[in-house]
């Protein structure tokens, strides 16, 4: 999902009032940075025009343009609905993401000192917005009304949703494996069992203890609760049309992974190159609470297996990524293991990669 947004229908508000082109329009008419690419697929990154000295004003008026779209959102008096906040969010960010793209590209293959100058005074600035962003709880209390913990747009719209599909890549055919699955996101196969399991986020607004993410091994034609009950038969009594007989079936997960973590990212381990007691387990990247007292989440941990089950209390792997301010630096997502036995882990907020190997560091 991209949080930044485009502000052109403000920007032709503001116009037609003044009478003239406003500064910025007149920028966004001139900075390369600013127009959108011409071409195919996206178009093409005009290389060929771009100066150094168009990075600063450009990202500040695609901050700008941001931070009005994002307030549109989060000040709409309307009642949340997927057209007014989600779909508005998903459709929007186009300038903030070319510029910001190219930016990127610059710092890694054709920076210099004079671009190096640039980034100093802008990477902080862009740390903060991202920060402002990712952090907005009126923005995130919005999201979470449409994507309501009691299915708000009725049962029958949740239809082939919240499951695990089985697929036939080769003929197209396919049936629901494990279904009640609010929102299984990581998936590994347990080599010694065969067993898929899956990371599992669960509901909100059930205070700051419940309920509890989890990973879990799906069964052939398993029900997981969702949306009626969560972790086993604990019934939620804010659904309206309540189904008994259905929760008498809810299997309660495998292992809980602890209230609102976000349990995101989710790899096997049988070999690594970190120390012997990371060679069996779930690697489980933990992207972190949004509204939750104290904060839970914002780190890596493994889970220890034996028989082909979790066998243990969970280890940190990494973490560190939250200011003493409580501002998030970094936002662990997506885990996985390379040829060399080394933990990848995606961070969405620092926009890195980062590899975590042994002690002896292998370059």
């Amino acid at each position: 999902m991209k949080l930044v947004v485009t502000s052109a229908l403000l920007l032709a508000l503001l116009s037609s009032c003044a009478g003239s082109k406003t500064e910025s329009e007149a920028q966004k008419s001139t900075s390369p940075l600013l127009q959108k690419w011409a071409g195919p697929f996206g178009g093409v990154p005009p290389f060929d025009q771009v100066k150094v000295a168009d990075f600063k004003p450009a990202l500040e008026q695609a901050m700008a343009e941001n931070r009005a779209e994002i307030k549109v959102i989060t000040e709409n008096k309307a009642a949340p609905t997927f057209a007014n906040t989600i779909e508005t969010l998903e459709a929007s960010g186009e300038t903030f993401s070319r510029v910001s793209n190219l930016f990127g590209v610059w710092s890694g293959s054709m920076s210099s000192k004079e671009f190096r100058e640039v980034e100093k005074e802008m990477s902080p600035k862009l740390a903060a917005f991202g920060d402002e962003l990712t952090q907005n709880t009126a923005l995130f209390a919005r999201i979470d009304a449409v994507n309501s913990n009691e299915a708000e747009n009725g049962i029958t719209n949740e239809k082939d949703r919240a499951q695990v599909w089985e697929i036939d890549a080769a003929t197209g055919s396919h049936r629901v494996f494990a279904s009640g699955l609010r929102n299984p996101v990581g998936m590994a196969w347990q080599p010694e069992t065969g067993a898929l399991w899956v990371a599992v986020n669960e509901r909100d607004e059930l205070g700051s203890d419940l309920v509890p993410d989890y990973m879990t091994a799906v069964r052939d034609g398993g029900f997981y609760g969702w949306p009626y009950s969560y972790f086993g038969q604990h019934v939620d009594t804010r659904i309206e049309e309540q189904m008994p007989e259905l929760v008498a079936k809810a299997i309660v997960p495998d292992y809980a992974l602890g209230p609102h973590t976000a349990s995101l990212g989710l790899a096997y381990a049988a070999r690594t190159s970190l120390p012997a007691r990371f060679n069996n387990g779930m690697f489980v990247g933990q992207h972190g609470s949004w509204n939750r007292k104290p904060r839970s989440g914002y780190k890596v941990i493994f889970v220890p297996f034996s028989g082909g089950v979790p066998s243990g209390e969970p280890i940190d792997v990494l973490g560190g990524f939250i200011k003493d301010n409580g501002d998030a630096m970094g936002r662990p997502v997506g885990v996985a293991i390379n040829s060399h036995g080394d933990l990848l882990v995606a961070d969405d907020v620092g926009n890195t990669i980062w590899r975590v190997t042994g002690s002896s560091l292998r370059r």
